[in-house]
């Protein structure tokens, strides 16, 4: 599922460059964020979604083996205090809307209770028989992202903190993620844009591994 796809990197994306401009987070003296865009042409954007997550998920195989994928999801708005949606909590939502993934039984999941309503964050581990269902929720769940990360990283971590699916308000997020060998990937692409896919931030050397 390689073919055709296009990737634009750069290896410090604090100055001017053709990925994306971060120049705004702080990190500690000496550290850089690399990033990475993957794209494919004339495709929906869930195909494209599909396309460019397989191919990432056979390179970090075979490439960094010590690491392991992870999809990210949090509600970008409040969800009513209601039975049914505490019951549900986020990947049974995500299952009512056609949003299936087998190894759901991996999942976890944090619910922040708010005055106004609820918010949840939830991860699962990435397996390529997972991808149709990663697709879908990246697109329908701005507050989505895949992580690449060492493979003992504790994921609850990053879920009581909670995100907002932007690399700058989740700036915070991002340097933890970069300290630790780490990369944060996100739709990139809207959906009448010529070339869709995702764009990847982190540290130096994983871009490399993943780039090889």
């Amino acid at each position: 599922m390689t073919t055709n796809i296009r990737a634009v990197s750069a290896p410090d994306l604090s100055v001017d460059n053709d990925v994306i401009n971060l120049g705004g987070i702080d990190l500690e003296e000496g550290r850089k964020i690399a990033g990475v865009c993957w794209t494919v042409r004339k495709q929906v954007a869930e195909k494209s979604l599909i396309i460019v997550l397989d191919h990432l998920l056979e390179t970090i195989r075979r490439n960094l083996p010590e690491h392991g994928v992870w999809l990210l999801v949090g509600n970008s708005t409040l969800q009513k205090k209601t039975r049914i949606v505490k019951y549900r909590g986020l990947w049974g939502a995500l299952a009512a809307r056609g949003i299936i993934f087998n190894h759901a039984n991996s999942a976890k999941e944090v619910v922040r209770e708010l005055p106004e309503g609820l918010r949840f964050f939830g991860s699962l581990k990435l397996f390529e028989v997972d991808l149709d269902g990663a697709a879908k929720a990246l697109l329908e769940e701005v507050c989505s992202y895949i992580f690449v990360m060492p493979s003992d990283t504790n994921m609850e971590d990053f879920l009581e903190s909670g995100w907002t699916g932007d690399f700058f308000e989740d700036a915070e997020i991002v340097s933890r993620v970069v300290s630790y060998d780490g990369m944060m990937i996100k739709r990139y692409g809207q959906f009448d844009d010529e070339e869709k896919g995702v764009v990847g931030v982190g540290s130096p050397r994983l871009v490399s591994m993943i780039l090889m």
